[in-house]
């Protein structure tokens, strides 16, 4: 009755957003990173520059503006990660889809490779880590990328669910 009161239009996808963003099963920095995604306000260079700080253009590969879609998925630092766990007839949706239409899919979609933990969580994670990855690089000279991200990002997802699986066990005891 509230969302008819005040004119929220159901089709726009507003609410199944935030009930998958908040319903991820990923630490709470992970959610918001996806939160911020999804409303565009992570500070990208492109972000920077309409502030008039600094060049639009990737620090990496210097040809395209560093937006969050070039950042989560475009940048050849990161293609290779989804390249080895996005399934082959996903490809081209998941590399061709505008950015809000990336957020849907991702959020809505089992695209990726058999992934214990579920796509959505995969994915989130490994946008956090790429986030996380970008920003240690631009600030840290000696910190250089995993070898293999995709096995990092899922590691990472994998001992997440055994803390949570182990706090929720030993409070049933």
């Amino acid at each position: 009755m509230y969302n008819d009161l005040c004119g929220f239009d159901d089709d726009y996808g507003y609410d199944l957003h935030w009930k998958k963003i908040w319903k991820l099963q990923v630490p709470e920095r992970v959610r918001c990173l996806v939160w911020f995604m999804k409303h565009e306000r992570l500070l990208t260079n492109s972000h920077k520059n309409m502030m008039g700080l600094g060049s639009a253009m990737c620090d990496f590969c210097g040809d395209l503006p560093k937006t969050i879609l070039h950042v989560m998925r475009d940048c050849p630092l990161v293609m290779s990660l989804w390249l080895i766990v996005v399934h082959n007839n996903a490809r081209s949706k998941f590399f061709s889809y505008n950015f809000q239409q990336w957020i849907t899919m991702n959020l809505c979609l089992e695209v990726g490779w058999n992934i214990e933990e579920g796509w959505r969580n995969y994915w989130a994670t490994a946008c956090h880590s790429i986030w996380n990855w970008k920003n240690k690089e631009k600030h840290n000279d000696s910190y250089s990328r995993p070898y293999n991200p995709a096995n990092v990002v899922r590691r990472s997802l994998r001992n997440y669910h055994l803390v949570v699986n182990a706090i929720t066990t030993q409070r049933k005891n």
